[in-house]
């Protein structure tokens, strides 16, 4: 059973259908690498479309924008109005920890970002950084989903996506597109230039 926090109560939530935890898998197991051997997904959910999306369109021309249907876009937007706590459902390729977000809070309190993200890596030092997932949104055939990934590995390093699979006539999900909606670097530090390895 999994828990929703509304207006700070938290009630019982059942839990996500097995379908979204299959693309949860057929997504990291796409973006992880083969020297990957941890992944560690925050165990909240992102919420918030309004605050994801680009703003100012309306929802066809931003769905045109983000090259997936209207459809899909809002049953992903529906999906996601509330935060939902992710369940132990799916595997991944490679080792997976559901990081609460009682030792998130832990591991980041304070205003000191990067100590944040060392006793993180120091925590899971096999984990190239912090998977966050939004819930899944699904055409009316199921044959459509469409989620959002941020990916988050320091105080200034980080992307967010949002990713469109499609079912395959086997029935597995493959990536058939991807939107980048931001991402962070550290600004380059002036210097003298060093070739490359």
């Amino acid at each position: 059973m999994l828990c929703l926090a509304l207006g700070g109560e938290v009630i019982a939530a059942p839990a996500l259908p097995g379908e979204e935890y299959v693309v949860f898998k057929a997504l990291l197991d796409h973006g992880l690498g083969p020297e990957a051997q941890q992944v560690v997904v925050a165990e909240s959910t992102t919420g918030d479309p309004a605050g994801i999306l680009p703003t100012g369109q309306a929802d066809d021309a931003r769905a045109k924008d983000l090259g997936t249907s209207l459809e899909l876009l809002r049953d992903w937007s529906l999906m996601n109005q509330r935060t939902v706590t992710l369940g132990e459902g799916f595997s991944t390729r490679v080792p997976h920890v559901l990081l609460t977000d009682t030792v998130r809070e832990t591991l980041f309190r304070g205003d000191q970002p990067e100590q944040g993200w060392t006793q993180f890596f120091r925590r899971y030092p096999q984990s190239a950084g912090l998977v966050r997932l939004s819930r899944v949104g699904f055409n009316a055939a199921r044959s459509e989903a469409l989620v959002y990934l941020e990916f988050q590995c320091g105080a200034e390093c980080g992307s967010g996506r949002l990713v469109q699979l499609a079912r395959d006539p086997a029935g597995s999900w493959r990536i058939a597109s991807g939107e980048l909606l931001w991402i962070a670097a550290p600004e380059a530090t002036p210097g003298p230039a060093t070739p490359p390895p």
